[in-house]
């Protein structure tokens, strides 16, 4: 990704999860996908929710490029239908905003992964990608990434170029 383009702001119906309310809700899936502390994840990810539009029932995981945010993914606490919905860089008619860059060209904690150091630890999914960092944060120079599913060529290219920054890829 070369260009750079203004971030993009969350919308309204996307909440900050705290708490109490319906981000407790939130909080309790975290819990039991693993993480040992949700408020925690949620506040050094940036992580949202939603309960209507697009997005609703949804955690929001954020895409960060150069500090800006350019997209987003969201993963459904609930059972049945669609695990996760990824904003899309294509036009579309339901008032969302378009993602400025094609999220098969990064990946998850992108800017993180720039910086380089000993491993570099590649996941399939953002979830456990998100998990995976939150476990390693203590540990100097690991740093996970996380993928959209199957990897996309601009990303297979990517992380070509970031696993030169790494003493080892995982």
């Amino acid at each position: 990704v070369t260009e750079s383009r203004q971030g993009l702001k969350w919308l309204p119906e996307m909440k900050t999860i705290r708490n109490v309310g319906y981000g407790e809700q939130f909080l309790r899936y975290l819990g039991q996908r693993g993480f040992d502390d949700s408020l925690g994840v949620v506040e050094r990810y940036g992580l949202r929710y939603a309960l209507v539009g697009e997005f609703a029932w949804r955690l929001l995981i954020p895409f960060y490029l150069d500090k800006q945010l350019v997209g987003w993914t969201g993963r459904t606490i609930r059972d049945g239908g669609i695990r996760y919905l990824t904003l899309s860089p294509a036009p579309n008619t339901r008032g969302l905003p378009r993602a400025i860059y094609d999220p098969g060209s990064y990946v998850w904690n992108q800017d993180q992964a720039e910086e380089g150091g000993k491993m570099l630890i590649i996941c399939e999914g953002p979830l456990d990608g998100l998990k995976l960092s939150w476990s390693i944060r203590k540990h100097t120079g690991l740093i996970s990434v996380a993928l959209l599913g199957m990897p996309k060529p601009g990303q297979v290219e990517l992380l070509g170029n970031l696993s030169q920054r790494y003493l080892s890829v995982v």
